[in-house]
């Protein structure tokens, strides 16, 4: 039987809601840029960023085990990361390239100004992970897909560990907070609109139809 026009409609308005919210936490103009709303059939439609450091930004995926734990360096304005004079971080993997260490040392320099000046400036000695995003210090090291709460410095070090957004969680404070909620609304008024008075022509507006849509 085939598929009734109404089902990729709704897809299509569940995918602009979902990335009308999640562009709201996304805190890259590149990401944001690079999202993608897939429909990959009538019911099924994704969202996708193919950059690999979205995952460190974070999209909502859980953190990962100590054992298989690994970091990013980037810049607060990407035109002062040494390793990429266009301002552009890469998409793939395979266009990764390396701070060296005489870069890497010069970006903890750098940070550690900053968090001279910040303590002098509001007689701290300890700080929280509130200092350092208040701090905006421009070299950054992001766990991949950290935990909420687990951003600060850490011992021994002159970086902030950025605490991650989740930007495509249904989670409170995530990117898709409320996602359900404004899908059950949005596919209700597309269903009156555009099914309702088309059945009732028909006569068949008493049978129940049911279909499964995922995102």
């Amino acid at each position: 039987m085939p598929e009734h026009p109404i089902y990729p409609l709704l897809i299509r308005a569940f995918l602009g809601l979902g990335k009308a919210r999640s562009i709201t936490k996304i805190p890259s103009k590149q990401l944001i840029e690079g999202l993608e709303a897939i429909e990959l059939s009538d019911g099924v439609g994704i969202l996708h960023i193919p950059h690999y450091w979205a995952a460190y930004v974070h999209d909502g995926r859980p953190p990962v085990t100590p054992q298989t734990a690994s970091f990013l360096v980037w810049f607060k304005n990407p035109a002062e990361d040494p390793r990429y004079p266009g301002g552009r971080y890469p998409v793939y993997r395979r266009d990764i390239k390396r701070l060296s260490q005489a870069q890497f040392k010069a970006g903890l320099a750098r940070n550690r100004e900053v968090i001279k000046r910040y303590k002098a400036m509001t007689g701290k000695k300890v700080l929280t992970s509130e200092d350092y995003r208040a701090m905006d210090l421009p070299m950054i090291i992001a766990v991949r897909s950290p935990r909420a709460g687990t951003a600060g410095k850490q011992p021994g070090s002159s970086f902030y560990f950025a605490e991650g957004v989740p930007f495509f969680s249904n989670a409170p404070g995530g990117g898709m907070d409320g996602f359900t909620e404004e899908c059950n609304d949005a596919g209700a008024k597309i269903f009156n609109r555009y099914i309702a008075d088309r059945f009732q022509r028909l006569g068949i507006l008493n049978k129940t139809i049911k279909q499964e849509i995922v995102i």
